[in-house]
């Protein structure tokens, strides 16, 4: 979930990357719901203003598709 300050040309460059899978649009107005190894995720996130959320699969259906 993106914070004040996160450009979001940034944050999806940096999801888009490293085997991480964007699934679709998050619950929140900006936030975006991904796929991938939380280490990576977290690591591409680095220097981006954002608030990562784990989440089981079940609790992220129903959002948008983004491909």
């Amino acid at each position: 979930m993106p914070l004040p300050g996160a450009n979001d040309t940034e944050l999806l460059t940096a999801m888009a990357q490293d085997g991480i899978r964007l699934i679709g649009f998050g619950p929140f107005d900006g936030s975006f719901v991904v796929e991938g190894d939380r280490a990576v995720v977290s690591r591409r996130l680095q220097g981006i203003p954002s608030f990562l959320v784990a989440a089981p699969s079940a609790g992220c259906s129903g959002f948008g598709d983004l491909t």
